[in-house]
């Protein structure tokens, strides 16, 4: 009877394992949990359901009456030894199916995690696709903006090169004028200068001029008094050879005159080119007058004073021909100089309108650039949106790892729970991906007890789920508090 008690009460002790009462502690890894039924504990019943007491009436000639106490006590025993078994073994049944149960939490909690991870990675891939896009994009906008802008500096650079040139040839048109100018003024000094000279000069020959005439006057009185007073046959070679060395002095001072009267037309009408017209105009009327008066003089005089009319004849002839050509000079150099000032006056108006095409396309290009300068700007605020847009999924994807990190944690523990957690019950990572704990609980994480042993494996799956849950959630919370 001890014998069968003894090996109850061992194979009781096997299939409850380590329990508080009875023993020293076993520590035990949980198997994996499935669906098969397994048969001892009703092998135990039925074995001792079969089990007959013994036959303590056969036995009691053997055994001496003070020792009937005994074996009541010990069937006493074996019975609550049986009952107690058949408790445990209803309770091992219940945490079976309790385990079972949380099994097929386990199970459709691991297919939702798996979700939400494909999920994530789906989203996550998304949201890198989108930023690669979006970078190309920037990255196009950018190489389009950097194109516009050296083809609008080419463009400004050969505008400024242009306008560049445009000044330097009015300015060198402005220095030739001036010079020209300046040519044309000295040219009217020094012309006017030698017809002061030249005037001076022909005053000087018309005073000579007029005492010949006067000696040759005299003269002839003198003849006409000596003719009349019958000396007519006294020194007649003499007086006629002095008439014809004075008529010859006479001719030679006509011939001189006329060759400065020449030159005097000659550097009138070199004047009058250089000047204005109307000092041209007035100048050559001046000159005609003047010629047309000193001619008439010439005329009176040599007609009063009784002048050979051959010689008179010629100063006229001389005078007609000197006033043609000079006419025929002022004309053409009216017309050169005419033709000079429309040349320069055409130059002019094309450099001008060189000037103001330069301006109006340096007005377009100013208002190009000021378009590439608000296209520019545009570019830049788009690039600090897409930066911002970017900064957020940078955002999301590292609250995607995160997550993805708590739920690999949790698909060990749950896989795995004791040997993870008996390694990482103290570690920060640990209490971190638990979920946001006080600060007083994360700096007494040393302090905190060990692993209870005695704890089953169902409970303690549903405690890290529920914990890991809670982690998460408040995880979540405190995320888009901080955002």
């Amino acid at each position: 009877m001890e014998d069968v008690d003894g090996q109850s009460s061992a194979r009781a002790q096997q299939m409850a394992g380590s329990s508080p009462g009875t023993g020293p502690s076993i520590r035990w890894l949980p198997q994996p949990l499935t669906r098969r039924n397994h048969s001892y504990p009703t092998e135990l019943l039925n074995d001792s359901e079969d089990e007959e007491p013994p036959d303590l009436e056969s036995e009691s000639g053997d055994v001496p009456s003070g020792s009937e106490s005994g074996p009541s006590s010990m069937l006493l025993e074996s019975q609550d030894l049986r009952t107690q078994i058949i408790q445990l073994l209803t309770e091992l049944e219940e945490t079976r199916e309790l385990a079972l149960k949380h099994e097929d939490s386990f199970l459709e909690m691991q297919g939702i995690l798996e979700e939400e991870r494909l999920a994530s990675a789906q989203q996550a891939e998304i949201f890198t696709k989108q930023i690669q896009r979006l970078q190309a994009q920037l990255r196009s906008v950018q190489e389009e903006v950097d194109s516009l802008e050296q083809e609008k500096e080419c463009e400004l650079l050969e505008v400024s090169q242009e306008l560049r040139c445009a000044q330097e040839e009015i300015m060198s048109l402005r220095q030739a004028a001036e010079e020209a100018a300046a040519e044309r003024e000295s040219d009217i000094a020094s012309l006017q200068e030698e017809l002061c000279r030249l005037r001076a000069e022909l005053h000087e020959l018309q005073e000579t001029r007029q005492e010949y005439e006067m000696e040759i006057t005299s003269l002839r009185a003198e003849i006409s008094m000596k003719s009349c007073s019958g000396h007519a046959g006294q020194e007649p070679a003499t007086l006629q050879g002095e008439l014809q060395f004075l008529r010859d002095q006479c001719q030679h001072l006509q011939m001189e005159r006329s060759i400065l009267q020449e030159s005097n037309s000659q550097l009138k009408s070199h004047l009058l080119l250089l000047g204005g017209e109307r000092v041209e105009d007035t100048d050559c009327q001046d000159g005609t007058e003047e010629t047309h008066q000193e001619h008439g003089e010439e005329n009176d005089s040599l007609t009063e004073k009784e002048i050979p009319q051959y010689d008179a004849e010629n100063i006229l002839a001389l005078s007609g021909v000197i006033e043609t050509n000079s006419a025929a000079e002022l004309e053409k150099q009216k017309l050169s100089r005419e033709e000079d000032k429309s040349r320069l006056h055409n130059q002019l108006q094309s450099a001008e309108e060189k000037v103001q095409r330069a301006q109006s396309e340096c007005a377009g290009l100013l208002s190009e650039i000021e378009e590439l300068q608000q296209r520019h700007r545009l570019s830049q605020e788009e690039q600090e949106k897409l930066q911002e847009e970017l900064r957020l999924c940078r955002e999301e994807i590292h609250r995607l790892k995160e997550t993805g990190l708590q739920v690999t944690l949790m698909f060990l523990l749950l896989q795995h729970p004791r040997p993870v957690v008996a390694n990482l019950w103290h570690s920060e990572p640990f209490l971190w991906a638990l979920g946001p704990l006080p600060q007083h609980t994360r700096q007494d994480s040393k302090n905190l007890p060990a692993v209870p042993s005695n704890l089953k494996d169902a409970d303690f799956s549903h405690i890290l789920i529920q914990s890991l849950l809670l982690g998460t959630v408040g995880r979540g919370r405190i995320n888009r508090q901080e955002s």
